[in-house]
């Protein structure tokens, strides 16, 4: 990754799925960046000038969620939020105490065997 966050997938491509931002160069920039490889300029844009391609910014690009009465969206979220978190925290605290008595348990009994998992997942 260079300095002002521009992933190069040439020369490290595990980094590409790590980019923060995705954004169209123009010619110069491409210039820049592909200065050592020329022909990659060349070899894109005759794939360029076969592609019909129009990009056009849309209003809203999210889908629409219809809110219950007395919620705004951004309150609904955060309700519906909060509440998956409170069902999965009371999950993984059970889960806790199951594996807490299993380990207490064992930790008790002599003949406990050594390759019997503690929890099943």
């Amino acid at each position: 990754m260079h300095s002002d966050g521009e992933v190069d997938s040439r020369d490290e491509p595990d980094e590409v799925s790590k980019a923060t931002s995705f954004f169209v160069k123009n010619g110069d920039e491409m210039l820049r960046v592909f200065k050592d490889a020329p022909q990659v300029i060349s070899r894109t844009l005759g794939i360029a000038e076969r592609c019909n391609l129009r990009l056009e910014k849309i209003p809203s690009p999210f889908p629409h969620f219809d809110v219950p009465d007395g919620y705004t969206i951004d309150s609904y979220f955060e309700h519906i939020t909060r509440q998956g978190f409170a069902r999965r925290m009371e999950n993984l605290r059970a889960r806790r105490r199951a594996v807490g008595s299993s380990i207490r348990w064992q930790s008790t009994n002599r003949d406990w065997p050594a390759n019997l998992p503690l929890s099943s997942r």
